[in-house]
């Protein structure tokens, strides 16, 4: 199922080649099953990347109103420790926001990288640290670490 659904590095991402009735052959039942399933599987990655303090996860939810999007939070996220998660919220999009990519706004709520602590010979980044162009605005220095 996974496969049907990956988009691969350096190819966009189509929404409108998916047929929003497709169910990758699970029923109701079978999916309630799998999810459970990967909702304790989410549980241990959480532990592990909390245990290796080296990496985030960021997961952005798009979809207008009344779309779903917090139902896949409850439930996906159910079995996750809230500590460890946060949700942030945005509204409509301001006239600076616009004239930025669409995750442009997104770069400011990023978790923050922890610092290596076996970092000993920092370098400048010409990059923000979610990769992004230097007119990010996690390039202010707020989250930024060198690697």
């Amino acid at each position: 199922m996974i496969e049907q659904l990956r988009v691969q590095p350096g190819l966009r991402a189509s929404l409108t080649t998916r047929d929003t009735r497709e169910t990758f052959g699970l029923d109701k039942a079978a999916g309630k099953a799998k999810r459970k399933e990967l909702v304790e599987r989410l549980s241990v990655l959480q532990q592990r990347l909390y245990a290796e303090h080296e990496r985030s996860l960021l997961l952005v939810l798009q979809g207008l109103d009344a779309s779903g999007k917090d139902g896949v939070i409850r439930q996906v996220f159910t079995g996750l420790n809230p500590q460890g998660c946060r949700a942030v919220s945005f509204k409509a999009p301001t006239s600076t926001e616009l004239a930025h990519d669409f995750l442009w706004r997104i770069h400011a709520a990023l978790p923050e990288l922890v610092r290596s602590a076996s970092s000993t010979a920092p370098t400048t980044r010409t990059s923000s640290p979610c990769g992004c162009s230097a007119s990010c605005p996690r390039m202010s220095g707020r989250g930024a670490r060198a690697t």
